[in-house]
């Protein structure tokens, strides 16, 4: 069962990271830059809230929707976002009312 559970861990890491590395540079960082801003301005926010902004005030686009978690995952290992252990049903149409991770600054 426990190498079941690392097995699991590992591929996810290593799919976080594929994404990453596939992803357009300029949309990363212009993600990035939107989680800092969001984070900044909100005392809780999610990735709903992101791509919000993000389609509201880029053109950037990425041909990977879930390159953004590793952009979460990049700030929250910086020390710069924290999760809250809360969840919320998500609002975005292709996530299906999926729940995700409400974050804050850290």
């Amino acid at each position: 069962m426990q190498d079941d559970l690392f097995a699991a861990f590992a591929a996810r890491d290593e799919a976080i990271g594929r994404v990453e590395r596939n992803a357009n540079d300029e949309w990363k960082q212009t993600a990035e830059a939107a989680v800092i801003h969001i984070a900044r301005m909100r005392p809780t926010f999610t990735a709903d809230d992101v791509w919000s902004h993000l389609t509201k005030h880029t053109r950037c686009e990425t041909h990977e929707p879930s390159a953004l978690g590793a952009i979460f995952n990049k700030l929250r290992r910086q020390g710069i976002i924290r999760h809250t252990g809360e969840f919320v049903i998500s609002r975005r149409q292709t996530r299906h009312a999926a729940p995700i991770r409400v974050w804050t600054a850290a």
